[in-house]
């Protein structure tokens, strides 16, 4: 006798997968709200529909859908240190400076 098929993965939506992202760092309803730009309550709803589609009770065992789910992120030396590679993708040195200080105040004409 076969034994059932495994459950397929659950179908999180896209917004779902960022908050899941976000929980998995240890990010709070409050800071996953305050990033993503959305109010405390929505990344509290998003939070429990992801619990409820994993068949969960914790943000722990999100944190090991997660990390069961997704590949290792490609970390890059940059100044003999390890940084992520979208840090890595900045401004060039002399953009920086140029957008820093791109607000200058204009010379009055007399």
């Amino acid at each position: 006798m076969r034994s059932p098929p495994p459950p397929a993965s659950p179908r999180l939506t896209v917004r779902e997968r960022q908050v899941a992202g976000l929980v998995a760092e240890g990010l709070s309803d409050r800071a996953i709200a305050a990033r993503l730009w959305i109010s405390p309550r929505t990344a509290e709803s998003h939070v429990a529909a992801i619990l409820t589609k994993l068949d969960a009770r914790s943000r722990v065992r999100i944190a090991t859908w997660v990390a069961s789910t997704t590949p290792p992120r490609i970390a890059v030396a940059d100044r003999g240190r390890l940084v992520r590679r979208r840090a890595a993708r900045r401004w060039p040195a002399r953009l920086r400076a140029a957008r820093v200080g791109s607000v200058r105040a204009a010379p009055l004409a007399v």
